[in-house]
């Protein structure tokens, strides 16, 4: 059976602990290591030479205690550095010191490589303030550049649009001169009229736009009845219609009402009947159809128009696109990019169906609360 003694000392060896006992000159008396024996505490410690000051006010009880934390040290055994940390205290029953030597390689090793991390994270921290604020500069820039182009866009409503109205009404006023005009100045005033109109058109749809910039789902918190909202947009196009002959027919079932922008709905809902309209053929029909669909509802604006290639068909929500079948009419190409931004503002869907000469049918799906719903790209 073992001793105490050598229990404690296997205790020792085992956690890298050596300690050593000092009489009042500083001589080992007893320790763990048998080779300091006798030796003075700086031949077996160089580690403690010139601390001799230090080690005389522990002796004296001046100060409490010495704790030098991983002190590092090259010895025989290893070409690499040992760490090492050292606890002194005074040791009354011989007037000398206590010193513990525990090594601590391993820790150190370990607090230096989370010291090294420390640093490369208190870099990172930097450089993502350093992009925070560049992210905020930009943030701004972007934020006085909306400021200007709203302000630009005010100026089309009040610059452009304005003096569009006085020379429309100037030359719907000349048109009715009646036989004082002959028929190739008749012509040119029809010419003109048609020009100012349509420039008053992309004025509108220049504003439209506008309008679903500043727009978020998140405020739509109003109802909007959808079969109400086709009524009205029919009644607004139904002049156009009937001007050409076409007939307007609807098929509306009862569907729930749904969160959205009772404005913006009947600007998307508009552009698609327009675009009807003018893609239509002379007494042709339009069909609006309206039923409840997957928690939302389903608007359908079927016609009889010339169609759009397969080909064009992808690229009709894109601006400025108005597909390559020859029509009688030409508009600014920005009805149904609209009507798809403003669809997908509210987190619903909308797609196509055409082929030439066979017509098309849009289709408009709109949930009933945007917010619960997930935005998706136009099928």
């Amino acid at each position: 059976m073992y001793k105490m003694s050598s229990l404690t000392d296997q205790a020792l060896q085992w956690a890298k602990i050596t300690y050593l006992v000092t009489d009042d000159s500083n001589t080992i008396i007893a320790t763990s290591n048998a080779s300091w024996a006798g030796r003075t505490l700086q031949e077996a410690v160089p580690a403690l030479v010139g601390m001799e000051d230090a080690l005389h006010a522990v002796r004296q009880g001046q100060v409490p205690e010495i704790h030098l934390p991983y002190i590092a040290l090259a010895t025989e055994t290893t070409p690499e550095y040992t760490y090492f940390s050292f606890y002194i205290t005074a040791y009354p029953p011989t007037e000398g010191l206590f010193v513990i030597i525990r090594e601590d390689t391993e820790i150190a090793l370990l607090l230096q490589q989370l010291n090294q991390q420390y640093n490369e994270l208190a870099l990172l921290h930097e450089k993502v303030e350093q992009y925070a604020r560049q992210l905020t500069e930009a943030n701004q820039q972007l934020k006085d550049l909306n400021q200007e182009r709203a302000f630009l866009i005010s100026m089309i409503n009040h610059d452009i649009r304005t003096p569009l109205a006085v020379i429309q009404n100037l030359l719907t006023a000349l048109s009715k001169q009646g036989t004082t005009l002959t028929s190739e100045q008749r012509h040119d005033i029809e010419m003109a009229l048609a020009a100012t109109r349509n420039a008053r058109e992309l004025a509108d749809m220049i504003l439209q736009i506008e309008r679903i910039h500043q727009a978020t789902h998140t405020a739509f918190q109003n109802q909007v009845e959808v079969a109400a909202l086709v009524r009205e947009v029919i009644h607004r196009y139904q002049p156009a219609a009937a001007q050409d002959g076409i007939k307007v027919l609807t098929i509306l079932r009862a569907v729930p009402p749904i969160l959205g922008d009772w404005v913006l709905l009947r600007e998307a809902l508009g552009n698609v009947l327009d675009n009807a309209i003018k893609y239509n053929k002379p007494n042709g029909t339009i069909i609006i159809r309206l039923e409840a669909q997957d928690q939302g509802v389903l608007i359908e604006v079927e016609d009889t128009g010339v169609g759009f290639e397969t080909k064009d068909v992808t690229s009709l929500f894109q601006p400025f696109q108005q597909g390559h079948t020859k029509t009688r009419r030409r508009g600014s190409g920005l009805g149904l990019y609209i009507a798809h931004r403003i669809v997908t503002l509210h987190r619903g869907r909308m797609w196509v169906q055409s082929h030439p000469q066979e017509g098309s049918r849009v289709f408009i799906w709109l949930p009933e609360d945007p917010a619960q719903a997930t935005a998706a790209d136009a099928q």
